[in-house]
């Protein structure tokens, strides 16, 4: 009988791949040995030792979607197990969130079982970084909180857009969250809101689509902001010129892309 009195699995990746293969691939972990068998005779034992999964079908179909997810490899020396690096509780210190931070690669992974691209991942990264920054607010697990952010947003572009950039309408709206970023920053949703038709007009007359309206509304906003606290108007004509060179620098970019769109 293997070590099977006490089983830990990951419970993202559980979410991702489904309850019984978490299981198993916690057991094989705990249990490496397991892989110097076939796939038949693995099966056999798994049978045996996690008996509290009696659907035998429900054994196989877990430890063949393993196997095609490659987070295992069966009768090789050197297994290739995947798990998601949880550190023990004392090598873990909290620490805020900085322009530098990146996630870690199986936090990439976690998300791409779930058929999350990496560039919509590398897109929120700065938004995600311009929340948690302001906040300043220390904590030891930010893959989790990024990867549950991901998550959230992916959810909400593919409800809406299924995920594809889109032309902003009229009827467009920043989502909540939006405020919360801008309240950070000492702006109201209401002098937010007093921007928004402006920015709404400016970029669906150029008719260029994107799927990241909402962290463009926080820029937008953040730099009225600026120019409204600049009292010296010197300044604020030179920091309104440098606006209109980056927006404009920004809109042949979208341009250039979204050119590249094929439909």
């Amino acid at each position: 009988m293997k070590d099977n009195e006490n089983i830990y699995f990951v419970k993202e990746i559980a979410e991702t791949i489904g309850l019984e293969p978490a299981i198993i691939l916690a057991y094989i972990q705990k249990n490496p040995d397991l892989l110097k068998n076939n796939t038949q005779d693995l099966i056999k034992i798994l049978n045996q030792d996690l008996s509290f999964i009696n659907n035998l079908t429900t054994l196989e179909d877990s430890l063949n979607k393993l196997i095609k997810l490659k987070l295992i490899q069966i009768n090789d020396k050197t297994s290739n197990i995947h798990q998601l690096r949880v550190p023990s509780k004392n090598q873990r210190h909290l620490k805020a969130i900085d322009n530098k931070w990146k996630p870690d690669l199986e936090a990439y992974e976690v998300l791409a079982f779930g058929n999350i691209p990496a560039e919509f991942i590398n897109n929120k990264l700065k938004e995600f970084k311009i929340f948690w920054i302001e906040k300043k607010q220390n904590k030891d697990n930010w893959n989790k909180i990024f990867i549950d952010f991901i998550r959230r947003e992916w959810a909400k572009e593919n409800t809406e857009n299924k995920g594809l950039p889109y032309v902003i309408n009229e009827d467009w709206v920043p989502s909540e969250d939006v405020f919360d970023v801008l309240h950070l920053s000492n702006i109201t949703k209401d002098e937010a809101m007093l921007h928004l038709k402006e920015f709404i007009i400016y970029w669906r007359d150029s008719g260029i689509a994107n799927n990241t309206w909402n962290s463009k509304f926080i820029e937008h906003v953040k730099r009225k902001s600026i120019i409204n606290n600049i009292k010296n108007e010197k300044d604020k004509s030179i920091y309104k010129k440098r606006e209109h060179s980056e927006i404009n620098t920004e809109k042949k970019s979208e341009s250039s892309w979204s050119d590249k769109l094929e439909f």
